[in-house]
């Protein structure tokens, strides 16, 4: 299967004054064509900002980011990010918002409604496409992101905890919907989450990064075949070991932003998928 994303040997740093903070360390990492890929680890611990250095929007301190073997100097229609505030257009309709990309790409207008439409049924916001933002629950309003995003056709698609507000329920949903979504049109996803049980309902492999500076600490493979059921055993067995992990990882930054020592809970005492945690770090 072709390389579709390769990183090799990142080093990224923030600059604030005088002060420099390493954000990501010797991040080596390769996607495969058609894949979905889920980043993993503490808050700061340069998840988002791996993203960002794939899309374009920033370049790394050192080392190279790669799409299609050429590196990446800057955004590219071939590469969309989500967000996680969906950033709608208010004065425009739902689907004045999708088939905004396209307008801006000089795409004709029924070439555009055409599209836009196709996608919004794929989300299920079809018979929404006239009703406004502010209309809108905030699970709608990730869908229409969605759809705007998936509409310029990109070859890759990199989500930037595009469901944390949302509450669990609508959250599963758009979950289960975003893989059957990924499995009609092949597309290359890679998510940034800090939910475990998100991160292995979805992908194919997990990468988990350290406390920052991050490196790749970890590497998932999830063969649970699809599609996934919550509180597959097999499921919850990774999750517990990648939670097991992780504790060390949060210990680190509650230390640094604290000082003393987090009570985080042991696996052992709770599961990932208890409503308590919710899979959430």
């Amino acid at each position: 299967m072709k390389v579709k994303v390769e990183i090799d040997n990142v080093y990224q740093y923030y600059q604030k004054n005088s002060v420099r903070t390493r954000v990501l360390e010797e991040i080596n990492l390769q996607v495969k064509e058609g894949e979905f890929i889920a980043l993993l680890g503490p808050t700061g611990c340069g998840k988002s900002t791996l993203i960002y250095l794939i899309a374009g929007l920033t370049q790394p301190a050192q080392g190279v980011v790669r799409v299609n073997g050429l590196p990446v100097k800057s955004p590219s229609h071939d590469r969309v990010v989500m967000f996680q505030e969906a950033a709608l257009f208010p004065w425009l309709s739902v689907i004045g918002n999708v088939e905004f990309g396209l307008k801006m790409a000089g795409v004709p207008a029924e070439e555009r409604k055409h599209k836009a439409m196709q996608y919004l049924k794929m989300v299920h916001l079809s018979s929404f496409r006239n009703a406004y933002p502010h209309e809108l629950s905030g699970g709608m309003r990730q869908r229409t992101a969605l759809a705007r995003s998936l509409v310029m056709d990109p070859e890759l698609l990199l989500m930037d905890e595009p469901f944390a507000a949302l509450d669990a329920q609508t959250r599963y949903m758009l979950q289960v919907e975003l893989e059957g979504i990924w499995r009609k049109t092949g597309k290359t996803i890679i998510l940034v989450t800090h939910n475990v049980r998100e991160a292995t309902f979805l992908a194919d492999r997990v990468f988990e990064i350290s406390a920052r500076p991050g490196r790749i600490k970890n590497e998932y493979k999830i063969s649970v075949p699809r599609p996934r059921r919550e509180g597959d055993p097999a499921l919850v067995m990774i999750q517990n070991k990648i939670m097991k992990s992780l504790q060390f990882e949060i210990e680190k930054v509650a230390q640094e932003e604290i000082g003393v020592d987090y009570p985080y809970p042991k696996p052992s005492e709770v599961s990932p998928v208890s409503k308590d945690l919710g899979g959430r770090i």
